[in-house]
């Protein structure tokens, strides 16, 4: 008997087939490779956790937030305002790693990997990596960062935050603007996700 899904996975499933194309591939075709993990990055203020949170729920896997994986000095560092280095970022990175190694299903990692040398860092470990980008300007993600201040990484890291950011490309990347609404962006991402998935079995 097949199981039942839950009422948000079941609501997602649903809003991805807009993305599907006839022949039931999608748009963003990661193509006959396995993806265990899938990476929800951009840059502080695009969503990683929320969006991260809900594609794990409705692709019935774990999330790992990346900022429960940064050292205390790091974190005390950010919030004095100093962007961290790459040096800071390689430790953090490999715990991230090990964590979503250890996951025994799959995993959603929501982390800013801003460089590619990060995100190969990540799939050195991990393999090859499903990835779906939060793309935001600078303007609305200045906005967001306004809307919570108790976070220990502040408005003034944002231009440090773009700098580092290196774009990621291929076949193996959604990018999705973060303008819309919060399950538009779900769905396409279910949807993306799980087609590397279907082509990964």
């Amino acid at each position: 008997m097949r199981a039942l899904r839950s009422e948000p996975e079941q609501r997602i499933s649903v809003q991805g087939r807009q993305w599907m194309q006839q022949d039931g591939s999608y748009p963003h075709d990661p193509g006959a490779w396995s993806a265990r993990s899938v990476l929800v990055m951009g840059v502080c203020g695009t969503g990683k956790s929320t969006i991260g949170k809900a594609l794990a729920e409705a692709l019935g896997a774990a999330f790992l937030d990346a900022d429960d994986y940064h050292a205390p000095d790091a974190v005390a560092r950010m919030r004095r305002g100093e962007p961290l280095t790459d040096a800071h970022r390689w430790a953090w990175l490999d715990r991230i790693a090990d964590a979503a190694a250890a996951v025994p299903g799959r995993a959603v990692i929501g982390c800013s990997a801003l460089k590619r040398a990060y995100r190969d860092r990540l799939s050195a470990r991990l393999g090859p990596l499903c990835i779906v980008y939060l793309h935001g300007d600078r303007a609305l993600v200045s906005r967001r960062m306004a809307g919570r201040p108790d976070h220990f990484m502040p408005r003034s890291l944002i231009d440090s935050q773009f700098g580092d950011l290196e774009p990621p490309r291929g076949a193996d990347v959604l990018r999705t603007d973060i303008d819309r609404p919060i399950s538009d962006i779900v769905a396409e991402a279910c949807a993306f996700a799980g087609g590397a998935a279907r082509r990964g079995a």
